[in-house]
C-alpha cells in the first residue's frame, strides 16, 4: 500500500498467471472479521466473484449472507462452516483466520481494499477478453464479430466500475421521465435533493442525480455560507452529505453550523463571537441546543489536507457509496474548485481537468454535486459588479461542464468599500444610508440551467450566523450588522 492507499499486483506471479491482490483479498476479510459492520461499506463495491482466490470467495460470500441476515461473524462461527473446506486446509486450516485478522492494518481501509480487489477483477476480465478476441484474429474469424464480442466483454468490465448500465432505450428513460412528471403533477415528492432555499428552489427545482451545480462568487459573496446551509437542510432531510472544504477544517464549518442551528431556534449567537467565548448564558445554551439538533446529521466532512484531484475523488466516492448503501440520496459539495491540484502545464489545463473529473464524479455516483468557484476580478472592475458567466475563471470548461449555474451577490459589501473610500461627507452619508437598506440581501441569480428559466431569488442573509432565511421570517437588527466583516 503507496501513501495514497492504493494496492497493486502482487510481484511474484509468473506472467502467464492474471493480475491478483492477495494481500488485499487478506486484508479485507480481516477488516470484515473484526467488525461485521464494515460490510455495508464493501457491499456495492465487491462481490465475492471478485476475489482471486476461490476460498476467500468462499469466506466473503458466507460473511455476506450472515451480516445480511443481522448474525455475527468472527473467526469462531466461519470455522464452523469452512472447518471441512479443503481449500482452507491447505491455507493452514483455522489458523489461517488468525492470520487474515492480523493483515487488517486498518479496519477503516476496507473500501481501499474492495476497490483494489474489483480493479484486479476488471484487469482479469479485460486480459481474458483480449486474449480471446487475439486467438479468434489468428484463426480467421470475422473481424466485425470478434470486435462486437470484445468490446461487450470490456464494457462488462466498465460497468462492473460503476454497477450501471452505459445506455438505456428511449422507452425507459420515457418511463422515468413520466415518473417524475406524475410524481410533480399529482403533488408527491419532486425527485433529487431538495437545497433547501425555498426561493431558489421555486427557480431551479430540486439537485437531479449527475447534475452538476456551479455556485460562484467573489470573496465575501457569502458563497460558503449558502453552500453550507444547503448541505445541512438537505442533510436534516436524510440526504448524505460528503463536503470537502479546501479552506476550512471540519472543526471551523461545525462552528459555522452550530451558530446558524442556534439562529434557528431564536438565539442569535456570532460564530466569530463563540469562538472567543464572547457569549451571554442563554447563547451558549443555545449554541449547545443547536449542536444537539444536528450532531447526528449524516453529514462526512472531509480532511482539507486531501487536494489531490485522483485523491479527492477516491475519498469522496468512498463515502457517497456508503450513504447509497443505507439507501439515501447523496449530496457531494466542494468548495471550491481552484483549491484543487491537478495534472496540467497552466491554471487553464489544471482548472479544465478538475472541472471535468468533478462532473464525471458526479455522473459515476448518480448524485449531484455541489461545486463552487471563485470569479474573476473583472466583475469588480465594471460599474454593475454582478457577476456574468463570462467572469468563470481560467476555463470555459466550468460554464460547459455544469448543468445549473448560480451566482452569490450582496451589493452592501461594494457599497460599504465605497463608502470607506468617499471623502465628501454628504456622498459618504449617502452611500451608508444606501447599504442599511441593503445590508442584509443576498442575491442569488440562477444564470444558466438547462431546465428552466434564468432568474435570482431574494434572501436574508446574517454572515454573523451563516443564517439564510425568506424576508418574511426573521427581524434584523441592521445596526449590528455593521459591527465588523465577516469572512463568508
Amino acid at each position: 500500500m503507496d501513501g495514497g492507499g492504493q494496492y497493486y499486483p502482487d510481484q511474484s506471479y509468473g506472467k502467464a498467471e492474471p493480475p491478483h491482490n492477495v494481500a488485499a483479498e487478506q486484508a479485507l476479510l480481516g477488516a470484515l472479521l473484526l467488525n461485521n459492520e464494515m460490510m455495508n461499506s464493501v457491499l456495492g463495491i465487491v462481490e465475492a466473484a471478485d476475489f482471486y482466490d476461490p476460498v476467500h470467495q468462499r469466506m466473503f460470500e458466507i460473511m455476506r449472507k450472515r451480516t445480511a441476515l443481522g448474525m455475527m461473524i468472527d473467526a469462531v462461527t466461519l470455522q464452523r462452516f469452512m472447518r471441512a473446506d479443503p481449500g482452507l486446509q491447505e491455507l493452514g486450516g483455522t489458523q489461517y483466520f488468525i492470520q487474515l485478522r492480523s493483515t487488517a492494518v486498518s479496519i477503516e481501509a476496507a473500501p481501499d481494499y474492495a476497490q483494489a480487489i474489483k480493479d484486479m477483477h476488471r484487469r482479469r476480465i479485460a486480459i481474458a477478453a483480449m486474449e480471446k478476441a487475439t486467438d479468434a484474429l489468428m484463426v480467421g474469424d470475422d473481424l466485425d464479430e470478434v470486435f462486437a464480442a470484445v468490446t461487450a466483454e470490456l464494457t462488462e468490465a466498465e460497468d462492473g466500475a460503476t454497477g450501471r448500465p452505459n445506455a438505456v432505450t428511449l422507452g425507459k428513460a420515457i418511463e422515468v421521465a413520466l415518473d417524475y412528471i406524475n410524481d410533480a403533477y399529482h403533488g408527491r415528492a419532486q425527485p433529487g435533493v431538495d437545497l433547501g432555499i425555498p426561493e431558489l428552489t421555486e427557480i431551479m427545482g430540486h439537485a437531479q442525480r449527475g447534475d452538476m451545480i456551479l455556485l460562484g462568487g467573489r470573496p465575501s459573496m457569502g458563497k460558503s455560507a449558502v453552500a453550507l446551509e444547503m448541505a445541512i437542510r438537505a442533510a436534516q432531510n436524510g440526504v448524505g452529505v460528503v463536503y470537502w472544504c479546501g479552506e476550512m477544517a471540519g472543526e471551523d464549518n461545525a462552528e459555522r453550523a452550530m451558530s446558524s442551528a442556534a439562529a434557528a431556534i431564536g438565539v442569535e449567537t456570532p460564530y466569530h463571537d463563540a469562538r472567543k467565548g464572547d457569549m451571554a448564558e442563554n447563547q451558549y445554551r443555545a449554541l449547545l441546543e443547536g449542536a444537539r439538533n444536528i450532531e447526528h446529521l449524516p453529514f462526512m466532512l472531509i480532511d482539507p489536507s486531501i487536494t489531490n484531484i485522483d485523491r479527492i475523488c477516491h475519498v469522496i466516492s468512498q463515502h457517497a457509496k456508503r450513504f447509497q448503501k443505507q439507501g439515501r440520496e447523496a449530496l457531494i459539495v466542494v468548495d471550491y474548485l481552484q483549491k484543487i491540484r491537478a495534472p496540467g502545464r497552466s491554471r487553464y489545463e489544471i482548472v479544465t481537468e478538475v472541472s471535468q473529473r468533478l462532473k464525471e464524479l458526479g455522473l459515476a455516483l448518480n448524485c449531484p454535486i455541489l461545486v463552487l468557484s471563485q470569479l474573476s476580478r473583472e466583475c469588480e472592475t465594471r460599474e454593475n459588479k454582478r457577476p456574468m458567466l463570462s467572469d468563470l475563471r481560467e476555463s470555459g470548461q466550468i460554464e460547459q461542464d455544469a448543468n445549473t449555474i448560480i451566482f452569490c451577490y450582496r451589493d452592501a459589501y461594494y457599497l460599504g468599500r465605497m463608502a470607506d473610500a468617499a471623502e465628501d461627507p454628504i456622498e459618504k452619508s449617502q452611500i451608508i444610508d444606501r447599504m442599511y437598506r441593503v445590508i442584509d440581501q443576498l442575491e442569488l441569480k440562477v444564470a444558466k440551467q438547462r431546465r428552466g428559466p434564468i432568474a435570482t431569488a431574494l434572501v436574508r442573509f446574517n454572515a454573523k450566523t451563516n443564517r439564510i432565511t425568506p424576508f418574511n421570517k426573521m427581524h434584523h437588527d441592521r445596526s449590528a450588522e455593521l459591527q465588523g466583516g465577516f469572512d463568508v
